[in-house]
């Protein structure tokens, strides 16, 4: 009779427990987290995590639902700070809620995108399963690929531009370098990858060294996962102290966690955002601001350039030119931790660049030359034709007159070879990987006016080094790896160096 009446009792709590079905409770559950979502005023910052098993890069999306289906996307994909774009969205039942970007929407698709060639493309989700929600913070899980996200509301007082400008700056100011501390003591170091947007921690008593996929905020970075050592799990979010250099957190037992930067002159360059710097003929002065700017020593190779310190500004001084033709300097910058050089062009695009050049480079082991010209189209736009066996390509490149440096795009559709269809990509030093038919990827060419003015091939895809183009023959003006039919110019160690009038 004890059991019967234990069983009848359970029965009864079973009952209350569970007044609705699992599908109510689902259909519930969505409700009041679609409505969480959209209770965000000014709309959330979405740490979004690509590549299977955290591979790829970190990004920083910001999100805003709205009560009529449409989410509105912006962050540090969109060059232009007021643009955003709006898609639909829902809140579906799959593995439980699922967050899903249902129209295409060019920034929360950016990265999960496909082609008959690419059937992964970056290995990005856009649906998510939604693991928990707060009205200050959503943790997500990418359906496809699995990686673990993350979303915190954004304050109403900040708005979407200011936040992205502060990120930028963030960006362009943090070290690669970095002591490990915990409570003032040295355990390890951490190297970060700007490009691959990946953190490298080693501790001195580990064999093994972590690898985090981060990504940026306006205030520092916040790791893929915490870092867990000996048990202290240390907060995902590093918090960036600008007059230090230091990224700062705390694990779950209150011990302080510093990454102290090793600030050598490489940062200088990267907050500069580049090696080299354009200025054209007229006397003129740039200036920069560089934090820490007493830990470094400058030092130029010419009269007509001076470089001086004020606080924590940078100022380049260049006399007029007047020699008729470009003209080059170094600056050589050292601190304890190393040196490191930048290179000051006084230069102008129609009367130094502007003409013919012979392009130097290796093919199959073997040096190689051909004809190329820069001129510059009806728009004011510079256009590179190089001769490809009897064939002239015409590549469009694009001109930065404040680094002296053109951005070449792979995957332009170039010209003809014979009856062929050509488009132009990429070749690393090495010469085992190409750009070939891929877009998106793009080449910085440095000039160089040390002496007879010259354009080097440089930057990098994917993180593999550039040293030259390539040229490939396709069946139709589709270029895809279907219809490839292989290189007719491979330029490795490319360089054009300009005729003499």
């Amino acid at each position: 009779m004890f059991a019967v009446f234990s069983l009848s009792s359970c029965l009864h709590d079973n009952n209350e427990l569970f007044d609705q079905s699992a599908a109510e409770r689902l259909s519930s559950t969505i409700s009041k987290e679609k409505e969480l979502l959209q209770n965000a005023p000014n709309g959330w910052v979405f740490h979004y995590f690509t590549g299977e098993d955290y591979t790829g890069i970190g990004v920083t999306h910001l999100v805003k639902f709205g009560k009529d289906g449409k989410v509105e996307a912006g962050g540090e994909l969109v060059a232009d700070l007021d643009t955003t774009f709006r898609s639909s969205y829902d809140i579906v039942a799959s593995q439980g809620p699922v967050l899903t970007i249902n129209s295409l929407n060019p920034v929360l698709h950016n990265f999960s995108e496909v082609t008959i060639d690419d059937v992964d493309g970056d290995q990005g989700d856009f649906e998510f399963v939604v693991l928990s929600a707060t009205p200050d913070t959503v943790q997500l899980k990418g359906l496809k690929w699995h990686n673990k996200m993350l979303m915190t509301r954004l304050p109403e007082n900040l708005t979407w531009q200011e936040y992205t400008n502060q990120l930028y700056s963030i960006m362009k100011n943090i070290p690669v370098r970095y002591k490990v501390k915990k409570n003032g003591e040295v355990l390890g170091e951490m190297l970060i990858s700007k490009n691959a947007r990946h953190s490298y921690v080693s501790f001195a008593d580990d064999s093994e060294d972590l690898e985090i996929p981060y990504a940026y905020t306006n205030e520092g970075v916040v790791l893929s996962y915490p870092i867990d050592k000996d048990g202290s799990v240390v907060n995902q979010f590093l918090k960036y102290d600008e007059s230090t250099a230091t990224l700062n957190a705390v694990d779950q037992l209150g011990n302080k966690w510093e990454f102290e930067g090793v600030v050598g002159p490489e940062y200088v360059i990267s907050v500069l955002g580049s090696s080299s710097i354009g200025l054209g003929d007229a006397a003129t002065s740039t200036s920069y601001r560089v934090s820490m700017l007493n830990k470094f020593q400058f030092s130029t190779t010419a009269d007509w350039l001076s470089i001086s310190k004020d606080g924590n500004t940078l100022t380049f001084t260049a006399e007029a030119n007047e020699t008729g033709d470009a003209r080059s300097a170094w600056v050589y910058v050292t601190n304890e931790n190393g040196k490191d050089s930048i290179a000051v062009t006084q230069v102008d695009l129609k009367k130094d660049i502007v003409g013919s050049y012979t392009m130097k480079y290796v093919q199959k082991g073997v040096a190689k030359t051909t004809t190329a010209t820069i001129t510059v189209d009806a728009s004011g736009n510079p256009v590179l034709k190089v001769l490809v066996g009897m064939y002239p390509q015409t590549v469009k490149i694009t001109w930065d007159a404040a680094t002296a440096t053109f951005n070449l795009a792979s995957g332009q559709v170039t010209g003809k070879y014979s009856s062929y269809s050509v488009g132009v990509g990429l070749v690393d030093k090495a010469g085992s990987y190409s750009t070939s038919y891929l877009t998106g990827y793009n080449a910085t060419l440095y000039v160089d006016a040390f002496g007879t003015p010259s354009i080097t091939f440089g930057g990098d895809f994917s993180g593999i080094p550039v040293s030259g183009i390539g040229f490939w023959a396709y069946s139709s003006a589709e270029h895809s790896n279907d219809n490839l039919l292989g290189y007719v110019m491979l330029a490795r160690d490319a360089v054009l160096i300009k005729n003499k009038n």
